[in-house]
């Protein structure tokens, strides 16, 4: 599946996306792909082109309901860039129409929001719309981005609070409902994309206060489990080479054995009734013959 990659500043994760619906959360970000492939500041796009690049409803109703909810939520939008001479603060778009008889949208985005998505030196994000699209759940893809800032060092920490915020967690949620509704499903649909992904929480007494979330290298997994694979082969291989060896050990016993006439053979029974102080029955003589038939050959 070819990537639809989308580069941008870490300033956006910074946007508190957390209630928006999944919907809408896709409708926002397939904006910003389309910002960033276009390299423009203003966009047009028709109904059918975002729903088929958002993945979102077939219905035109549905979409227009959706683009009126992510409307109403970008002005409640801040972006805020703290600096020692000056504080900075935006919206993503300045302008969303919805053309409905034309089916059109027409978005124009912030100059200084602009930035955020072309100017990149350092402090960036890199993730996958196709990847961001595929996840059900909001708090999954909200934790997507989040992670994903932090691909380069495959480990985040949040304090609690901060978690809280940035995924719009409900001020009712105890941490048994964090595990239940947010952690655990969201750690189920992750985990496609992030190998291993594992969270620890951390107390203070006996209360949590922070989470850390660590994954590995999705190509590292990969060539342990080639080298594991490797190894159970080689493994299984030599196991079957000791058993080979083994049977020619036998066989090759079986190629020494000792000629003896049945009259020696006999002699040789007598001997060990002697020595055994045992008498002789058929069993006893069976039991003698199972005993010496890989020793003694018995040859007329």
């Amino acid at each position: 599946m070819k990537k639809q990659e989308l580069i941008y500043h870490n300033h956006v994760n910074d946007l508190l996306l957390g209630d928006l619906s999944p919907k809408v959360n896709d409708i926002f970000f397939s904006f910003l792909f389309k910002f960033k492939e276009l390299e423009t500041d203003y966009i047009e796009m028709s109904f059918a082109e975002l729903k088929e690049l958002a993945k979102t409803q077939r219905h035109n109703r549905e979409l227009i309901q959706n683009l009126e909810k992510l409307s109403v939520k970008l002005k409640q939008l801040t972006t805020v860039i703290r600096t020692e001479k000056k504080i900075e603060i935006f919206s993503p778009f300045r302008k969303l129409i919805i053309d409905i008889e034309k089916s059109i949208i027409k978005v124009e985005i912030d100059i200084d929001f602009k930035k955020m998505l072309f100017e990149l030196e350092n402090n960036y994000t890199i993730t996958d719309l196709k990847e961001l699209i595929s996840l059900k759940k909001s708090y999954s893809k909200n934790l997507y981005r989040l992670l994903k800032q932090w691909e380069s060092i495959k480990k985040r920490e949040f304090t609690l609070e901060e978690f809280k915020k940035l995924l719009a967690v409900p001020k009712s949620y105890k941490m048994c409902d964090i595990d239940k509704e947010i952690l655990i499903p969201s750690i189920e649909e992750l985990k496609q994309y992030f190998s291993n992904l594992n969270v620890k929480k951390i107390k203070t007494g006996v209360k949590v206060t922070n989470l850390l979330f660590s994954w590995q290298d999705k190509e590292k997994v990969k060539v342990e489990k080639a080298i594991q694979g490797a190894k159970k082969i080689l493994n299984s291989a030599i196991e079957e080479k000791k058993q080979k060896v083994q049977e020619v050990k036998c066989i090759e016993q079986e190629n020494e054995m000792i000629e003896i006439t049945k009259n020696d053979f006999d002699k040789l029974y007598e001997q060990y009734l002697i020595e055994n102080n045992a008498t002789h029955t058929s069993i006893t003589r069976k039991c003698f013959e199972i005993a010496n038939r890989r020793i003694y050959k018995i040859i007329d």
